[in-house]
């Protein structure tokens, strides 16, 4: 999916930038016919060398009403190919609930929900909507059968921001009361590992991320850490400029997993891109990203 991005959240760490569109509405988007054609070509040049497929999108992708269908595709296609890959998504959850979303939860095999915060620190964190409410989306998740619920993970992203740290032990004690009403018992856990829109957040390590993880652990949670993967270098099937900026689109990307990517002209093209005014370098966490402008029209350039 591209921009605008469409999401009920304009969580301050995303990598996606801010949300254009806050909303909770759905509306139709993406063809899953120009996902199964790009998906084939991958496969085809690449082979099955994925093993999770991340359905995210620019935003919440269950704002889309084609996101089921878009599933079901690509389930076909790497069972047809005999990919072994597991395909989850990525949503706030508030449309779980509606009929025309339901068949997600019988496609994918996991279903992903950010849960960072309740009450004052997740108005500061995920800077939601109005009407997307903490006690809404407890009620949707307690409504979904428990044989689907045991599909469903809550993540935690851990981080800093004014003094404000979401890791303070009655931050913590808030949401899990939220998280433990619900029944799910699955929480990935993960701090922020590039620069987002919102330049002040700092990352939860060491100790302190440990003593969180101990925490959700003694809780009774089935906690995994996320931690980075090294990823293959790929063999394009499509224009290598029009890949990049698809990736940097979706995530600022380091030096490092550019090269790991995209090769030695994946950084260089990424460097030409910067002197063209399309992109940012940024120095964090003593690592160089490279970043989408948020002034530029990507509708244009990307069909120029």
């Amino acid at each position: 999916m591209l921009p605008p991005k469409r999401c009920p959240h304009n969580c301050i760490y995303c990598p996606l930038g801010r949300t254009s569109i806050k909303t909770m509405k759905p509306t139709m988007l993406i063809d899953p016919e120009t996902v199964k054609k790009e998906i084939e070509e991958f496969i085809q040049v690449n082979g099955c060398i994925f093993r999770n497929i991340l359905l995210w999108g620019y935003g919440d992708p269950l704002l889309n009403y084609h996101t089921p269908l878009v599933a079901k595709t690509i389930r076909d296609i790497i069972n047809q190919y005999g990919c072994k890959s597991s395909i989850r998504i990525r949503t706030t959850g508030y449309t779980l609930g509606e009929k025309w979303a339901s068949p997600i939860l019988d496609i994918v095999d996991e279903v992903i929900i950010p849960f960072d915060a309740a009450e004052d620190t997740r108005q500061v964190i995920n800077d939601p909507m109005n009407n997307a409410k903490t006690s809404l989306l407890i009620k949707i998740l307690k409504s979904i059968p428990k044989t689907y619920r045991r599909k469903i993970a809550f993540e935690i992203n851990l981080l800093k921001i004014n003094g404000i740290k979401n890791s303070d032990p009655p931050t913590l004690d808030e949401l899990t009361s939220h998280i433990g009403s619900t029944g799910i018992v699955k929480i990935y856990l993960k701090t922020i590992n590039r620069p987002s829109w919102k330049q002040m957040i700092k990352p939860v390590r060491g100790k302190l991320f440990a003593r969180v993880k101990d925490y959700l652990v003694d809780k009774g949670y089935i906690v995994k850490e996320c931690i980075s993967e090294k990823h293959n270098t790929i063999v394009l099937s499509s224009d290598l400029e029009e890949a990049l900026i698809n990736h940097l689109l979706r995530k600022p990307l380091s030096t490092d997993e550019i090269r790991a990517t995209y090769g030695d002209k994946g950084v260089v093209l990424a460097e030409k891109m910067v002197l063209e005014n399309l992109l940012d370098k940024i120095l964090w966490g003593q690592k160089l990203f490279f970043k989408v402008k948020q002034t530029i029209d990507l509708y244009k350039w990307i069909g120029r």
